[in-house]
């Protein structure tokens, strides 16, 4: 693992974004541990899912999602912040949603998601990735 700067972050941002000609912002991800301060300059989010905050952060904001805000409860169980309703974990809201027409396959679904355990983070911060102000841990494949 290396320790990328600010300046790398930024530069790696503004030349993926040129390169596949992309019209909005890439999108960084931190996980903040419980006692985090917010961000400054962040906006904290109320009642959004998470692919809603990460839209803002493609058109430019700095946003922050924690338990409390966080709507969709698969996003909201997959970052521990609550568990799985039961009409997810066993695949009949995806039937109802008309994402599977089998409830076994959508239980297989949730089973196999990877989820991070509970209060193991405070708080999402979603921000465009040329706009980081932290350095970050970056694996490189």
């Amino acid at each position: 693992m290396k320790l990328l700067k600010l300046e790398q972050i930024h530069e790696y941002a503004h030349h993926i974004t040129k390169s596949l000609d992309l019209s909005s912002h890439i999108v960084g991800v931190r996980l903040l541990k419980p006692g985090a301060e917010q961000p400054t300059g962040s906006i904290r989010l109320k009642q959004h899912r998470y692919c809603q905050a990460l839209m803002k952060a493609r058109l430019g904001q700095s946003v922050t999602l924690d338990g409390a805000g966080i709507n969709c409860p698969a996003a909201a169980a997959a970052f521990g912040f609550r568990p799985l309703p039961e009409g997810l974990r066993n695949g009949n809201g995806l039937v109802g949603f008309g994402i599977v027409s089998d409830a076994a396959i959508g239980a297989r679904m949730f089973a196999d998601m990877p989820v991070l355990p509970p209060d193991e983070i405070q708080s999402l911060h979603i921000f465009p990735l040329d706009q980081a102000e932290k350095t970050t841990r970056c694996h490189r494949h």
